[in-house]
């Protein structure tokens, strides 16, 4: 296990990503820090509210790279006998906040592309109701990182795999899935990897 403190919010991203979203008609690569109401903005549109923790991230910087960072002691999480480093970022960036969306949408418009379904005979997982409630913080195909903001003053967070090897992971995607008690949590035992 890693003897590395634990990051400030101000030191999670690594850099700025060239994520490309389009806003009223015109484009913006997320470099910038947002406004509260931008914030604001996003949680009406998604229907939920955020956690403090996630507010001030996106205060600092409009989503971003994230690169080497890790959160310890999933162990007593997934089973495992000894600790493990988990990265969490698995594509290694996060969105910017107006272009957050939730596991339906996100699942729509990911996966129904012709390609997708030819190439990988996926098929939707069943997903829980209110699923477009869990916020998308990260993705690479086939596992996601989830904020699950269903119910009111609850923030947990998952690194979920939705499908394996081509097929959907049915009612085990959740069960089976790395969880933290809440966003605060998860986000507070961020660590760098020392090296």
């Amino acid at each position: 296990m890693t003897n590395a403190p634990n990051l400030p919010i101000s030191q999670i991203f690594t850099g700025a990503h060239g994520w490309h979203y389009k806003v009223d008609n015109t484009v913006d690569t997320g470099l910038t820090r947002v406004a509260p109401s931008d914030i604001d903005a996003a949680e009406q549109r998604l229907g939920v509210v955020f956690p403090d923790v996630l507010r001030r991230l996106y205060l600092v910087q409009n989503g971003g790279v994230i690169e080497d960072i890790v959160i310890p002691g999933a162990s007593a999480l997934s089973g495992h006998s000894e600790e493990t480093l988990v990265y969490p970022f698995v594509n290694g960036a996060l969105p910017p906040v107006q272009a957050l969306t939730g596991l339906v949408p996100f699942w729509d418009v990911a996966f129904q592309a012709q390609e997708y379904a030819d190439l990988f005979g996926l098929l939707r997982p069943p997903l829980p109701d209110n699923a477009d409630q869990m916020i998308v913080l990260s993705d690479w195909p086939g596992q996601v990182l989830l904020l699950d903001l269903r119910a009111p003053g609850r923030s947990p967070v998952g690194l979920c795999a939705l499908y394996y090897d081509g097929r959907p992971q049915e009612p085990r995607w959740q069960s089976d899935g790395l969880w933290w008690a809440d966003a605060e949590c998860f986000f507070n035992n961020l660590q760098r990897v020392p090296g």
